[in-house]
C-alpha cells in the first residue's frame, strides 16, 4: 500500500483534512473508519501532523476542562490546546492538539520517542476525533449521543438512547432480523437538521456489536432504553425526554455556548420527533414492538 501523506474523512457531513506537510508522518485509517474515507470535499476543518519534542512536559494555558488522566484541555490566548497521557508516557504528553477557536484548523504534534516513526498512524485517534467531533457539532451544526441507530426498510431511522450497558448493542444485534434493517451504530450516532427535519448518522465509533455505517436517514422515532421483564412501549411526555437525552449525551461542558446549544437542539428534537421508553428483554420478542412502530412511523 502506497504511503499516504493527506486523508480526509466524512462523519455526518462533517469533513476533517489531515495532512503530513513534510511528508515525515505516515498516515492511515483504522478499519472502521475507512467506510468514512472522502476524496475532493472541501474540509470542514484542516489538520496538520508533525513529529515534535514533547518532553519539557510544559503546557502554556489556563486549564478548563480535566476529565482525568488520558487528556487535559486549556485555553490559550487564540485557541485551544488537547494534550494526552497515557501510562507509558507518565506525566509527558504523547500528543498535543492545537485548535483554533472556531476549530477549523490546527495542528497535532506528536511526540516521537512514543511511536515507531516507520509505522503509518491516524494523529486523530480516539479520543481526539470524537472530542473535535464533538466540538464541530456543538458550533450550530448537532448532537452526538450514546445510541444505537436504525434505518429500518422504509428508509426511516429510528434512535434507541441509553448509556453504557442499557443494551444498544444487544439491541443493534437483535435489530438485524428485521428485514431491510441497517444498522448506523451500535454506540455512537449524530443528528443534525437537514432540509428542517432531523436526520441521524452513522459514526465510526462503535460498541461491542461493532456496528458502523456512513449512511443516514430522517429521524422518525427516539426510543430510550430501559431493561424489563417484559417488553412495553411507553409514550414519553416532552418534559421527560431532554434530560433523559441530555444525560446520553457528548456536550462541550468547558463552552457555554456549545451546552447552550446542545439543550436547544435537544428540546427542539422532542418537539418534532415521537418519543417512547422502551422496557425489553434481550430476546426476540421485543421485535414485534419495534416492527408494529415503524409501519406506523
Amino acid at each position: 500500500m502506497p504511503e499516504l501523506h493527506e486523508l480526509s474523512l466524512k462523519i455526518a457531513d462533517v469533513t476533517f483534512c489531515v495532512t503530513s506537510p513534510d511528508q515525515s508522518v505516515k498516515l492511515k485509517l483504522d478499519e472502521t473508519a475507512l467506510p468514512f474515507l472522502c476524496r475532493d470535499v472541501r474540509p470542514d476543518v484542516h489538520i496538520a501532523a508533525r513529529w515534535h519534542d514533547l518532553s519539557n512536559g510544559v503546557i502554556a494555558g489556563r486549564t478548563i476542562f480535566d476529565p482525568g488522566p488520558s487528556w487535559k484541555l486549556y485555553e490559550q490566548e487564540d485557541a485551544y490546546l488537547f494534550a494526552f497521557y497515557s501510562a507509558t508516557s507518565g506525566r509527558l504528553p504523547y500528543k498535543t492538539a492545537r485548535m483554533r477557536r472556531d476549530f477549523s484548523e490546527g495542528e497535532v504534534l506528536l511526540h516521537r520517542p512514543f511511536f515507531n516513526p516507520d509505522e503509518a498512524l491516524f494523529p486523530l485517534d480516539y479520543p481526539l476525533d470524537e472530542l473535535l467531533f464533538v466540538r464541530l457539532l456543538s458550533l450550530g451544526r448537532g448532537v452526538h449521543l450514546h445510541a444505537c441507530g436504525m434505518i429500518d426498510a422504509q428508509g426511516n431511522g429510528h434512535l434507541f438512547v441509553g448509556q453504557s450497558g442499557a443494551g444498544k448493542s444487544t439491541i443493534a444485534r437483535l435489530l438485524t432480523r428485521l428485514p431491510g434493517c441497517t444498522i448506523l451504530s451500535d454506540d455512537r450516532i449524530a443528528v443534525r437538521v437537514t432540509d428542517g427535519e432531523p436526520r441521524i448518522f452513522g459514526t465510526p465509533w462503535h460498541g461491542e456489536a461493532e456496528f458502523s455505517s456512513p449512511h443516514s436517514a430522517p429521524l422518525r422515532t427516539i426510543l430510550l432504553l430501559a431493561k424489563s421483564p417484559d417488553n412495553k412501549l411507553i409514550p414519553l411526555s416532552e418534559t421527560a425526554v431532554v434530560g433523559r437525552l441530555l444525560a446520553c449525551s457528548f456536550t462541550p461542558f468547558f463552552d457555554r455556548e456549545g451546552l447552550d446549544f446542545t439543550l436547544s437542539f435537544l428540546d427542539d428534537m422532542r418537539r418534532t420527533v415521537g418519543s417512547y421508553e422502551l422496557r425489553f428483554r434481550p430476546d426476540i420478542g421485543v421485535l414485534d414492538l419495534i416492527e408494529q412502530l415503524t409501519r406506523d412511523a
